[in-house]
């Protein structure tokens, strides 16, 4: 009789105990920190990554700026009164601008320089430019005065413009990010310095910070997560 009585008494408190309330709220709350845990980090993760694309984006501005620029010392503003056809400017010194330019190039992190001018039957041709390693290496570089077979239409408004212009575009050359700035030489012939970053480049870039930002994001929220569902199971 009491052996009974003590069975539908341990009976009874195992209903009891499973019934608690508090083993319900534990998982409620744990489900409502995840998801919120979750959201709250993917939105910091899409923040972050937004603002680190615009500084990325500034920065190659900052640099093609910088390499076309540096272009305009390493020429002299007397450079384009001097061309007048395809064969103004030797072989050798051509050869010499190629060097010097490269240089600038590298020095701004870009990667290529160069000077454009237009020809009186309307045609873009290279005056001055860069080249990689490789390029070089290979002796894979255009002749002075190279017509530009495929010049943007901001490349050939920029003739005569006061304007500094930035653009993505792709040509022969590959797929870039270039800044165009005007300019004009000391007897006032119209000229641009161009230089470009890849786009490929720049998406690596982006890319690299991307993974980072999502690799991070989700060492934390499985820190977070876990750390809080282990303190709730305490309570």
């Amino acid at each position: 009789m009491d052996h009974n009585n003590a069975n539908i008494e341990n009976k009874d408190n195992l209903i009891i105990e499973s019934g608690r309330p508090g083993s319900s709220f534990s998982g409620k709350a744990a489900v409502v920190f995840v998801i919120f845990n979750l959201i709250s980090i993917l939105t910091i993760i899409y923040y972050s990554y937004n603002v680190s694309k615009i500084l990325v984006l500034k920065d190659t501005d900052d640099k093609i700026l910088a390499g076309a620029y540096g272009v305009t010392f390493a020429l002299g503003r007397e450079f384009h009164d001097r061309i007048e056809n395809a064969s103004s400017i030797g072989e050798q010194e051509h050869y010499e601008n190629i060097l010097n330019l490269s240089e600038v190039a590298e020095k701004c992190g870009v990667d290529y320089v160069y000077t454009l001018m237009k020809t009186t039957s309307g045609e873009v041709v290279f005056t001055a430019l860069s080249v990689t390693k490789e390029e070089f290496e290979k002796k894979n570089f255009d002749k002075f005065y190279t017509v530009y077979k495929k010049p943007s239409e901001l490349t050939i408004k920029g003739f005569g413009s006061t304007v500094i212009s930035f653009e993505e575009y792709e040509d022969e050359y590959g797929y870039f990010r270039s800044a165009i700035v005007p300019m004009k030489s000391k007897n006032g012939k119209d000229y641009i310095v161009g230089a470009d970053i890849s786009i490929p480049n720049i998406t690596a870039r982006l890319n690299t910070l991307l993974y980072g930002f999502i690799i991070a994001g989700l060492l934390v929220f499985i820190s977070t997560s876990a750390a809080f569902i282990f303190l709730i199971r305490k309570i």
